[in-house]
């Protein structure tokens, strides 16, 4: 299981990630059409790789009683604008072949698959120094996942209970639109439970951001939330010495926080190490098919004090770089958050 992982790294020393005009200064690109559904890069009734499974899995779409509304992380790497145009063709391609096969796809065991496009915020804007531009250019980014979402609503959600998924800056957006219409909201009693994988969520801001919606701490439970960030065992990478949050007052900059943490490998809380033979096992798929095979009782994981999601990791087939495992975030735990979701959805229906 390899991922490139030095793409990044690359283009960030180059700086042509980073706009040089400020977003205020800036012309954004044209909204997207929700009701048009080449604004979505996924949906359960299309073929598309929010379809395709591991070794031994099953695309449960066509019976689930359950859905998934999943923002994905950010794929728009270019200092050309501050958020992605949509019909950006490279953009959405890095979306449709690699997300949706090993992010979406994890739901697609017990629940339909809806994931928009949207003007995310591109990579450089976490690179430079211009917080006013990197707020204002996730600001319209989620902007567009709520009208995503407030269409899935209407059109298709016919009252049916909700999953809310995403990673890294989709996960940012989907702690936000569970704190806007799900903790405030009428709609907690759909919620089955919240994916927010990959998102800087300071424990000082959840009673806050989401009063009544508790971190999940047990696998039986549903109308909770899940949220890690992996790094290698002992190790703390300095991106989360200092940490910028959505907090329902606006972004707010953190430092040294202690951030929220769900094992995903228990489901629980705590900072015990997991059972190697508690893995569900990591897998990493292509969009050529499916049928990847499923590496089992490969790593142990344990919540540090800081809110870390430490990985060891035994089995050589699971190949990563460096010591934050963030692009691994669902590749690591692809069974394990399969098993989660049937649970909770087991939970909810109980």
């Amino acid at each position: 299981m390899r991922v490139a992982s030095t793409l990044f790294a690359s283009l960030a020393l180059t700086g042509c990630l980073i706009p040089r005009t400020p977003f205020s200064e800036s012309t954004p690109p044209p909204a997207p059409t929700y009701t048009d559904e080449a604004a979505w890069a996924a949906l359960p009734w299309r073929d598309d790789n929010a379809d395709l499974g591991a070794a031994g899995e099953t695309d449960g779409q066509a019976e689930a009683t359950v859905d998934v509304f999943f923002i994905h992380p950010t794929t728009y790497f270019s200092g050309k604008s501050w958020n992605q145009p949509i019909d950006d063709e490279s953009t959405n391609e890095r979306t449709d072949d690699n997300v949706l096969p090993n992010q979406a796809s994890v739901f697609n065991g017990h629940a339909r698959v809806f994931a928009p496009r949207y003007r995310q915020a591109t990579l450089g804007s976490y690179l430079g120094d211009d917080q006013d531009s990197r707020d204002a250019a996730l600001d319209l980014a989620y902007g567009d996942v709520l009208a995503a979402f407030e269409h899935y609503l209407a059109a298709w959600g016919d009252g049916r209970p909700i999953v809310i998924a995403g990673h890294s800056q989709g996960a940012q957006h989907a702690y936000r639109l569970l704190s806007e219409r799900f903790a405030h909201g009428d709609l907690r009693d759909r919620l089955v439970a919240g994916y927010v994988v990959g998102a800087l969520v300071p424990t000082d801001v959840v009673a806050d951001a989401l009063p009544g919606l508790s971190p999940c701490s047990d696998r039986d439970e549903a109308g909770c939330w899940i949220v890690y960030n992996s790094v290698k065992a002992n190790e703390a990478p300095s991106r989360f010495d200092q940490v910028r949050a959505w907090t329902p007052s606006g972004p707010t900059t953190f430092a040294m926080p202690t951030l929220t943490c769900t094992n995903p490998v228990t489901g629980a809380v705590g900072t015990a190490w997991s059972e190697r033979s508690a893995h569900g096992g990591a897998a990493r798929l292509s969009s050529e098919g499916d049928g990847a095979p499923v590496h089992r009782s490969a790593l142990s994981t344990r919540c540090t004090e800081r809110g870390l999601l430490e990985v060891d990791i035994y089995d050589d087939e699971v190949s990563v770089r460096g010591d934050d495992l963030h692009i691994y975030d669902y590749s690591l735990f692809r069974s394990d958050l399969r098993r989660d979701l049937a649970a909770r959805v087991a939970a909810f229906l109980r």
